[in-house]
Formats: structure tokens, C-alpha cells, sequence
């Protein structure tokens, strides 16, 4: 049975929790956020070159967000890019 992705707010909750960490609008190079189903699969990546954290969004540059098919072929499904 394959799980439906999870919703992009539930993608960035893990970002905002950087911002306890990091100075306000303090940028994270690099940044990728993996999502996995319940069986372990890979079901979402998002990545970017730059993430900035402010105190209610994050702003994400060069962002790639692949979906994959969530079972053991992990299979990409869709890509979607933003090089803004």
C-alpha cells in the first residue's frame, strides 16, 4: 500500500525547530530534509543550496523537492525546481 507524502508544512516544522538553534535569518548551507513512510522508505527530499530561518518561514533557495514512489524500488516520481 503506498502512503500519500506528507504535507510541505510537515516538511519545514524540523527548520523552524533550527531556529531555537540559530541566530534569526542565520543561513543553513546545504540543507536536505528526507522524508521516510512507516516501512522505512524514501518518500520526499527537499533540498536547497540555502535555507534562511526566520521566526514564521523559511526561506529556501535553489530548491529541489523530488518525490519518490515510498516503496523499495525508490522510484523518483515527480521533481520540482525553484532556483529562486
Amino acid at each position: 500500500m503506498k502512503s500519500s507524502p506528507p504535507s510541505l508544512l510537515l516538511l519545514v516544522l524540523p527548520v523552524l525547530a533550527l531556529a531555537q538553534v540559530q541566530p534569526l535569518n542565520s543561513p543553513v548551507e546545504n540543507f536536505r530534509l528526507p522524508t521516510f513512510t512507516k516501512e522505512g522508505h524514501r518518500s520526499m527530499l527537499l533540498q536547497g543550496s540555502q535555507a534562511l530561518v526566520g521566526t514564521n518561514e523559511v526561506e529556501l533557495q535553489g530548491m529541489t523537492l523530488t518525490i519518490f514512489t515510498g516503496d523499495a524500488a525508490n522510484t523518483v516520481e515527480t521533481v520540482i525546481l525553484s532556483p529562486l
